[in-house]
């Protein structure tokens, strides 16, 4: 009678697994929690794209915003636990700050899916995200190809940081500085994310540096405030050069416009299909690498959009 209970056990058991794997497979009820670090352009963007395909494979998302919060990320993925998600994707904000949120997870027994942003802690189950120095490196050879193309232009950088907080942005500034070979830009300054305070931060540099003539940022978001103070300034926008990075769709426009150089453009169809993807293998029982690349970047141009 024991070997037969345990026959039925194991049998039910296999039906189980079978099943599941079919779900995940075909689409099936999983719920799939996603804590933003902020609801910029391009995260926006990422999330309504994501849920799209969650929704067309009969997934759940749920979804927090910290608002550039590291306090509020902890808070928030507490709240998204208690909805009982079968996997949690972490936009993470701070790479220290992120710790107890990670934390919870893990104590919650669910695995964590790290989008973009390295974190100092180790136990998430992988990272999906390319190398955020790339950005930078792409928009530092755009500079110097400009330089290059005229031997009396001269480099004079001012730099937009998302937030210095936001330890895993930087490596976009500094691939930035590595590709063209220097320490630092003349100015540098801190716009939140934010496109008003970007264009706020050029018009005081406009005064203090009259010769700057290369602006870069961290988003496309604040690329727009920067030549929205160069346009009302009477800039010749054929004179300066401004670059951003996401290649959004506002991004995209004001390539289009030709007042955007370029931006080095994240391709949020890839991104989020494989970071989907990846859930998808993680829920299936399949064991997956600490860290994957979607490969899904690419320098973007106006000269793209004038073809």
């Amino acid at each position: 009678m024991k070997k037969l209970m345990t026959l039925v056990l194991a049998v039910a058991m296999l039906l189980t697994m079978c099943i599941s794997l079919t779900a995940v497979a075909e689409g099936g009820d999983y719920k799939i929690a996603v804590s933003l670090n902020d609801a910029d352009e391009y995260r926006t963007q990422w999330l309504n794209t994501f849920t799209e395909l969650c929704d067309a494979k009969g997934y759940k998302v749920i979804s927090s915003n910290a608002g550039s919060d590291a306090s509020k990320q902890i808070s928030d993925v507490e709240s998204l636990l208690l909805q009982k998600p079968d996997v949690v994707v972490v936009h993470a904000y701070s790479a220290d700050g992120a710790g107890p949120a990670l934390d919870a997870i893990e104590a919650a027994g669910i695995p964590c899916v790290l989008f973009d942003f390295d974190v100092t802690a180790e136990n998430y189950t992988t990272q999906v995200v390319d190398e955020q120095a790339t950005y930078g490196m792409m928009q530092a050879q755009y500079i110097q190809q400009w330089l290059d193309a005229d031997s009396s232009r001269e480099l004079h950088l001012g730099y937009v940081v998302g937030m210095y907080a936001m330890e895993g942005a930087m490596p976009r500034r500094d691939g930035l500085y590595a590709g063209l070979g220097i320490e630092g830009a003349e100015a540098e300054a801190e716009a939140n994310w934010s496109a008003n305070e970007a264009m706020s931060i050029t018009e005081d540099w406009l005064q203090a540096y009259p010769q700057m003539n290369v602006f870069a940022s961290m988003s496309d978001e604040m690329a727009v405030g920067i030549i929205q103070a160069l346009v009302s300034a009477g800039k010749n926008m054929d004179d300066v050069l401004v670059l951003g990075v996401d290649g959004s769709d506002v991004g995209k426009q004001y390539l289009e416009s030709g007042e955007l150089d370029a931006t080095a453009a994240r391709d949020v169809n890839i991104e989020t299909a494989f970071t989907l993807e990846t859930c998808e293998k993680i829920l299936a029982g399949e064991t997956v690498e600490k860290r994957v690349q979607p490969m899904g970047i690419a320098l973007m141009t106006k000269e793209d959009f004038a073809k």
